[in-house]
């Protein structure tokens, strides 16, 4: 019977460090790369990441948050967008500020500092 016991002990360990194991890198599973990451570390070549869109008369950006203020204001991390000929979403405008209500998810790339948008997907 010890064998069984031991065996068993070794099965449990094995379940509960699989089950406390860091999982991934860190990304979310739809493989889009957080707002806070493309500003800190901007990736190379074309990737996906989504956020708030807000324009508040200096130019537009890509907002990890959306503040609660009227109208809202970008918060969190962020970074400017290039939107040449992409179409957007339904946007909301008020004072002189253009936002999205709900996130976008962009494609694009990035030229130096600015995401390119070359999709938005949602």
């Amino acid at each position: 019977m010890r064998p069984t016991r031991c065996t068993a002990m070794i099965l449990m360990l094995a379940i509960i460090t699989a089950a406390c194991a860091p999982s991934g890198s860190g990304e979310p599973s739809a493989g889009t790369v957080p707002i806070a990451r493309v500003a800190a570390e901007p990736p190379t070549g074309t990737f996906t990441t989504a956020g708030f869109f807000v324009d508040d008369g200096s130019g537009p950006r890509l907002c990890e948050l959306l503040a609660e203020s009227y109208p809202p204001q970008c918060a969190g991390a962020a970074v400017t967008l290039r939107v040449d000929d992409v179409a957007l979403p339904t946007l909301s405008r008020a004072d002189g500020v253009t936002w999205s209500d709900a996130p976008v998810t962009i494609v694009g790339r990035m030229d130096r500092d600015i995401l390119v948008v070359e999709a938005v997907t949602r």
